[in-house]
């Protein structure tokens, strides 16, 4: 019996009358490709735009970004300007080697499109971009002889000090907040400009200052130029805040407004934190209240007496009368006067837990201050002993050591200080209180990383308070 094989009948190719398989062409290799040549639609030079001044591409009419020569970033940016590419799938793409003068960018491209049924075609092509010199808007603005931001931010506090202005600084510059500004500056009357290229970004930076204080915010544009014949305008838009005149651990005289709407919980508060809001404490029964940027702003109130009128007293006994919570327990003490130890006064204070005897407070004296009629009034009214409580103080009192010591760490800042000693003071209390080091970034201080081990060796290092953890730069 014979053995019958299948075989596949050949057909000639409808155009060259060459045989073949039969495929649904019904056209050889050749033919084909001869009569789909996709890839002749594909222009095989483009022109690509390069800013000299700042190293960017053009991606769009209206964005630029920066590429590197041979990087994943430039062929993304070469693909994209490649047309006639709807109905065509790119398989694979390279570049090839070309001289760095040579304003030339050579892509290898290898690309795939289905004809008819499932017959699928396959060639390369090697395009080359061909870079030519412009300059961005951005470069164009820069290079303009004139005020080049659009939308500026003032950040001010009409207070004694600007303690608020440091810690919002040290909270922009953890977050990176300000990576969008083209231009900071510190004004010598205390406070921060920053200057942005567009409106929108502005916006931002005034979202993100509101999360962290409770800012009163006022808002204007001016029309810096025009162009009546293409219809544009130059507006300056300009964002200015205000921080509260309140600064932390400020004694604060409650006004009847905000006593009435707290709860009437006391008369004399301490200004514990500022953030979203205004946190305040009574340093008599640990009693804490909220105040937001709407109600502090409807009627502003100054504090009492600043930071700056605090004096150290020196505990001599301790008596606890309350336990409140895990973070404050009320306690009567007994305190004296570091300088003279003369006279002797019982106080009432919230601090209970972390004061022992024999440590340093810091309080508030009140009993030589003379205030306004009002205000001597509404104290007269209020049964406590007239020297508040406010903090822990440091061992040592010798601000001249203090002043010359020199720390482990540094801080970065967005613009020069102005005035040196209040920063100073302002590190002072960073090293003091860990709740005020949270979202700050302490960087190692390497000039003086010699000198310590030195001191180390020698026994006269000096203790910070607290553990900081101290990141390299």
């Amino acid at each position: 019996m014979d053995d019958f094989t299948e075989t596949v009948a050949q057909i000639p190719c409808c155009i060259c009358g060459v045989k073949i398989d039969p495929n649904p062409s019904n056209m050889c290799a050749v033919c084909l490709r001869s009569k789909e040549d996709f890839g002749d639609k594909i222009s095989q030079t483009i022109n690509l735009n390069y800013c000299c001044t700042c190293g960017r591409y053009q991606s769009s009419p209206t964005s630029w970004v920066n590429a590197g020569l041979e990087s994943p970033e430039l062929l993304q940016l070469c693909l994209r300007k490649i047309n006639g590419i709807k109905d065509i799938k790119i398989v694979d793409a390279k570049f090839l080697w070309t001289e760095p003068h040579s304003k030339r960018i050579k892509v290898s491209v290898k690309i795939q499109k289905e004809t008819f049924n499932d017959t699928i075609l396959q060639r390369s092509l090697i395009i080359t971009f061909i870079v030519k010199n412009a300059q961005c808007p951005d470069c164009c603005e820069q290079a303009t002889p004139r005020e080049h931001w659009k939308a500026i931010v003032q950040l001010r506090q009409h207070a004694d000090g600007n303690r608020t202005i440091f810690w919002l600084e040290q909270q922009i510059l953890s977050h990176n907040a300000h990576n969008s500004a083209t231009a900071i500056e510190r004004k010598i009357e205390g406070g921060l400009d920053f200057q942005f290229n567009d409106k929108p970004s502005a916006e931002r930076f005034v979202s993100f200052l509101k999360n962290y204080c409770p800012i009163e915010i006022k808002t204007s544009n001016k029309l810096a130029g025009q162009d009546l014949q293409c219809n544009t305008y130059d507006l300056r838009f300009t964002y200015s805040l205000k921080c509260p005149h309140v600064s932390r651990q400020d004694l604060i005289l409650m006004p009847n407004h905000l006593f009435e709407m707290t709860g009437r919980k006391s008369k004399i508060m301490i200004c514990l934190s500022i953030g979203k809001y205004l946190t305040m404490i009574d340093p008599f029964h640990a009693n804490t209240i909220k105040i937001d940027s709407k109600q502090y702003w409807t009627k502003p109130f100054e504090p009492l007496m600043t930071h700056k009128s605090l004096k150290r007293f020196v505990i001599i006994s301790k008596e606890i009368l309350n336990k409140v919570d895990e973070k404050y327990t009320i306690c009567e003490l007994e305190l004296t006067d570091e300088d003279t130890y003369s006279d002797r006064i019982l106080v009432k204070t919230h601090l209970g837990r972390i004061l022992n005897e024999g440590d340093v407070c810091l309080a508030y004296d009140l009993r030589d201050v003379v205030f306004t009629d009002d205000v001597s009034n509404s104290l007269s009214k209020i049964d406590f002993s007239f020297v508040i409580v406010v903090a822990r103080g440091s061992q040592s009192a010798s601000s001249k050591k203090k002043k010359n010591r020199q720390r482990p760490y540094k801080l970065k800042k967005l613009a020069p200080v102005v005035d040196e000693d209040e920063f100073e003071l302002f590190m002072d209390e960073l090293e003091a209180d860990s709740e005020l080091r949270n979202g700050v970034l302490l960087y190692k201080n390497e000039i003086i990383e010699d000198q310590n081990d030195v001191n180390e060796e020698n026994g006269n290092s000096d203790d910070v308070d607290g553990v900081l953890s101290i990141i390299d730069e």
